[in-house]
């Protein structure tokens, strides 16, 4: 386990990044290509430190390809940091260049994060003559791919007992550089089953399993927002979801299976659930991607060459710049 870290050996350099409900992200000279994330005092709760040692400890479990694996598509908590004793934050690796792009109003674009709603969303904006991106533009079956690539990461975290509980479009990043991949951020609501989390378990709106009653999230509400991201990805729906109790989807785009309407359609059922394997396994099929490859397992991509601005947020890359037609996502 790593020796926590003291605040006040970085209090003196934090540059903030970012803020969200319950946390903000510093960078600082000390921690090279690591971030700092700290607790947010008026968060609705108090961190768990238990939890979080849980978190940090269950990267020991991990084979090595399993570690190569969850470095390029987490942003796993690695050393507490600690202020007379108390928790305060933790130190986690810093989002990778290649998984932000310029997008935005003609006038202003900005640096963003590429994240799911970019892919679920994308005709919504793709006709806009107001809108530049540089976000990848995806087939049905390029998001395929995404979701098979998702579905391995969350396979290998259920194998490790590991419930991800809040999934939703904005935890959910993803890059075709240099191959399709997926990333799940905020890690630190991870919880392990049968123990309680960081904080109390939350759901996203529009994001929620409305079958949970108030229960705790679990591995099976995960499996739930899974069928989620795959059908608002690839059939590109924005925030739909499909009714019960029949659930039908929109009319299949070419190119993709049956197999993968069926796991929709079961997934979204209050019981009965596919497993994160059999999500896998089905989608591991070759014939399954006509478009590009997701990594393979164990592969290490080279390191990013995107450039960098003169202040702290990364550029993303220096692809065309692609006018898009249609209102701007939310």
């Amino acid at each position: 386990m790593p020796t926590p870290i003291e605040f006040c050996t970085i209090s003196g350099q934090l540059q903030e990044l970012g803020r969200g409900g319950e946390g903000v992200v510093y960078s600082a000279a000390t921690l090279g290509n690591r971030v700092y994330k700290e607790f947010l005092a008026a968060a609705y709760t108090t961190p768990d430190h238990a939890a979080l040692d849980r978190l940090i400890g269950l990267q020991s479990q991990w084979t090595p390809e399993e570690r190569v694996w969850f470095s390029q598509r987490t942003v796993w908590p690695e050393t507490m940091v600690l202020e007379q004793g108390r928790l305060k934050g933790f130190v986690m690796p810093t989002i990778e260049k290649r998984y932000f792009r310029r997008h935005g109003i003609r006038k202003n674009p900005k640096t963003v994060l590429c994240e799911w709603n970019y892919l679920s969303l994308r005709t919504k904006f793709q006709s806009n003559p107001n809108i530049v991106s540089e976000v990848p533009r995806v087939s049905p079956t390029d998001a395929l791919a995404l979701v098979h690539d998702l579905s391995k990461t969350m396979k290998l975290l259920h194998k490790h007992g590991v419930i991800i509980g809040d999934i939703s479009g904005k935890n959910l990043l993803w890059t075709d550089s240099p191959s399709l991949q997926v990333m799940i951020i905020d890690c630190d609501s991870f919880r392990i089953a049968g123990s309680g989390g960081v904080a109390s378990p939350k759901q996203s709106p529009d994001w929620d399993d409305p079958y949970l009653n108030g229960k705790p999230t679990s591995q099976e509400s995960d499996v739930y927002k899974l069928a989620l991201a795959a059908y608002r990805s690839v059939w590109a729906v924005g925030t739909d979801r499909p009714k019960p109790p029949n659930f039908i989807l929109a009319p299949k785009p070419n190119g993709v299976p049956d197999e993968l309407a069926s796991l929709i359609t079961r997934s979204l059922a209050e019981t009965g659930r596919p497993t994160t394997e059999e999500w896998e396994s089905v989608l591991a099929v070759p014939a399954r991607f006509r478009g590009r490859p997701a990594v393979k397992m164990g592969a290490v991509g080279p390191k990013s060459s995107l450039p960098s601005s003169s202040n702290k947020t990364p550029i993303a890359t220096q692809r065309p710049v692609i006018n898009f037609k249609g209102p701007k996502p939310d």
